[in-house]
């Protein structure tokens, strides 16, 4: 017999395969409008080769909804659907992070502000697609927003040290919404 946990477990697998693709198109063009405005401020093959990144994850997540769809996986499948769907959460998340670190132009106060916005805002809309199932979503916020707090603190300075202390608080509220959220679901 399958228990309650497990038709919890397949009903979010659904939801989060249902709501991925408009997730995934949002990502794609906030993604090309900022490593659009960070050429000049950073090298281009490194904004052109960042997109890239994100457009090839994007595509391999717009394949796995197509595959997720095509396969209709029963109860019994839906676990290694969610391990997938974390999977590339994850992967989403890590190209985020490559932003924070490769694309932070360190001399340009700005654009380290323009950066932080479009993490917080990747960051609270993925609620909307991954915050059903709240691992999905800790695998993609951790990445997203960690390495740019610790990039903006280490930067230094007083403005930065504010900025770095309203991230951190952001991710705390972003994570305690999306428990709520997850709860919610279950």
């Amino acid at each position: 017999m399958i228990d309650r946990d497990a038709h919890v477990a397949f009903g979010q697998t659904q939801l989060l395969y249902k709501n991925l693709s408009l997730g995934l198109i949002g990502t794609l063009v906030i993604a090309g409008m900022f490593a659009y405005a960070m050429i000049g401020h950073v090298p281009s093959m490194v904004a052109v080769g960042w997109f890239t990144t994100m457009v090839a994850v994007c595509g391999a997540r717009f394949a796995t909804v197509y595959a997720f769809n095509a396969a209709r996986p029963d109860l019994v499948a839906a676990p290694k659907w969610l391990r997938i769907f974390e999977m590339g959460s994850l992967a989403s998340g890590v190209v985020w992070a490559l932003a924070a670190t490769f694309m932070f132009p360190a001399e340009d106060l700005l654009r380290q502000v323009f950066l932080g916005f479009i993490l917080a805002c990747m960051s609270a809309g993925a609620i909307g697609t991954l915050g059903v199932h709240l691992r999905a979503y800790v695998l993609f916020l951790i990445p997203t927003m960690i390495p740019y707090a610790t990039r903006i603190f280490a930067t230094g300075g007083e403005l930065q040290l504010f900025m770095g202390a309203v991230f951190a608080f952001v991710f705390f509220v972003l994570l305690g919404s999306a428990r709520n959220f997850s709860n919610a679901t279950k």
